[in-house]
């Protein structure tokens, strides 16, 4: 099933067609109070605590309370069977972001930490408090195009009184979400806020991620493997930088905010994986010393894609669900316009994990869109069915997307949590 649906909600189109966080260096949180006590914890209300959260520069102290917090984001991760590649995801790191608190009642027991990668920043927020939260991050960030997205996982069992004595099951828990959110383009420092609604027990994690600067890595990666390669196979290595170098000037257009850079950017990258995809064919190299070079080249086109769909307000999302048989699974792709330009021709797709044989995806063939304009949403829905012997998780299904700009075809993959 296909739909186009506006912000209103009101329907446009309807067609049918065939973090281990290997116990993490302690991160740190801001004390609740300055007071010389603990404050008491408020009394359980149906009323959300509104509580604002500002996370900044790096800091080089670190207080005792981000073991805690530490300890119980591993029990939690511990305790979920699908909660295994949050370690992988969040991308915290040892470079720890200040970070202040500043809530409408006393609160104890919500654990908040930040840190800086690389490529950007993440952040952990953590409700056992025993009420609901309204949260709202306020996460400063350098100049950049970020795309933002986010991990919410819900409660596992009732909050407990007691951090120690924190018990958590994840029989019947529902599963995580995760969440691509509306991007960011700062010309300089700017700050972007994000508000979450948490109930008792659950957590979220946030991960913002400079495309810019996650472009640029994969760029000078690639010129080190072709310079590696180089030294014993001159050739196909010298012909691969020639072509990307052709792309070098669209690259920094597009990162200077100009969308009419990605389309030459694009192509100067897909021609050079054309030539190595047609050298892996004929075998004209080990496949051992072209699948590294392809593999980045493969991450840079996706950098690109998603820098363009940040600068055209596009916001994609894919959601993978069992069906009532419990043996299927029903995967819907979603990408929403919140940008002031009608884009065209846009598809979507499903592409089942390739470590997976025998798996049939139905409709076979890509919705398409001739437009999606300021506002509408559009959104394909496919069943995968496996054969006996296979189990297929919420992994199993990959969004595929792809939408003209400036003439030219950009896709990226989204992954269903």
């Amino acid at each position: 099933m296909i739909r186009c649906r506006n912000h209103t909600g009101q329907l446009c189109l309807l067609i049918f067609l065939p973090i281990a966080f290997l116990l993490l260096p302690n991160f740190d949180q801001n004390p609740p109070s300055d007071s010389g006590t603990a404050p008491s914890p408020p009394q359980a209300s149906l009323s959300p605590v509104r509580v604002i959260i500002e996370a900044s520069g790096l800091r080089k102290t670190i207080d005792g309370s981000s073991a805690e917090a530490v300890k119980v984001l591993n029990k939690l991760i511990a305790n979920d069977p699908g909660a295994a590649g949050v370690k992988n995801w969040a991308r915290f790191s040892n470079r720890l972001l200040h970070v202040q608190m500043h809530a409408s009642v006393p609160l104890t027991n919500l654990f908040v930490f930040s840190s800086e990668s690389d490529i950007g920043k993440s952040v952990a927020i953590i409700n056992q408090t025993g009420v609901p939260i309204q949260s709202e991050l306020q996460m400063k960030l350098k100049k950049g195009i970020f795309t933002i997205s986010r991990l919410i996982m819900p409660p596992q069992a009732p909050s407990p009184q007691s951090v120690e004595s924190a018990s958590f099951s994840s029989a019947d828990s529902p599963p995580i979400a995760k969440q691509w959110l509306e991007g960011a383009v700062f010309s300089r420092n700017g700050i972007v806020k994000k508000p979450c609604f948490l109930p008792p027990g659950s957590a979220v994690l946030y991960r913002f991620t400079n495309r810019t600067l996650s472009a640029r890595s994969d760029y000078y990666t690639l010129l080190t493997q072709l310079h590696q390669l180089a030294i014993h196979h001159p050739g196909p290595a010298r012909k691969m930088r020639r072509m990307l170098e052709e792309g070098v000037s669209d690259i920094h257009t597009l990162y200077e905010r100009d969308i009419s850079g990605l389309h030459p950017a694009l192509l100067a990258v897909g021609q050079a994986q054309t030539f190595h995809h047609d050298m892996l064919f004929r075998e004209a190299l080990p496949a051992n010393i072209l699948a590294p070079i392809g593999d980045t080249m493969e991450h840079l086109i996706d950098n690109l894609s998603r820098t363009g769909a940040v600068l055209m307000g596009l916001v994609p999302s894919a959601d993978s669900k069992f069906t009532s048989t419990g043996a299927n699974r029903t995967v819907t792709v979603s990408l929403a316009n919140t940008g002031s330009h009608t884009v065209a021709i846009v598809k979507l797709f499903v592409q089942s994990d390739p470590s997976l044989k025998g798996i049939i995806c139905q409709p076979s063939d890509a919705a398409v869109f001739r437009e999606l304009r300021p506002g509408q949403t559009v959104t394909a829905s496919y069943q995968l069915s496996a054969p006996a012997g296979v189990t297929l998780k919420s992994s199993s299904g990959i969004g595929d997307i792809s939408y003209t700009v400036e003439g030219g075809p950009a896709r990226f993959l989204v992954r269903p949590w």
